[in-house]
């Protein structure tokens, strides 16, 4: 028997819908949020950037992305990388 995705949330019998929203109101900011990369407009992995910026300008980028996200969520954060444009775009989970 496989063992459930790590993102997975097991449910227990007595929970109803809303008692689990108001469980993931206020989650963990560092588990919160998808990172959504793109470059020239199609969908990149995050390895892809990271072998575009290398890794500690990335971890940078990040930063500095999560803090604008912070700011103004619906904000897009874009990087010009020597393979073009990269936007990174957080979404929370």
């Amino acid at each position: 028997m496989n063992s459930p995705s790590p993102r997975c949330k097991r449910v227990k019998l007595g929970d109803t819908p809303t008692r689990l929203l108001n469980q993931d109101a206020t989650p963990a900011p560092d588990r919160a949020m998808r990172k959504i990369f793109f470059l020239e407009g199609r969908r990149a992995s995050a390895k892809a950037a990271t072998q575009l910026l290398g890794v500690s300008r990335y971890q940078r980028e990040i930063a500095a992305a999560r803090v604008a996200h912070y700011t103004d969520p619906s904000a897009v954060y874009a990087v010009d990388t020597p393979g073009g444009r990269l936007t990174i775009i957080f979404r929370t989970i």
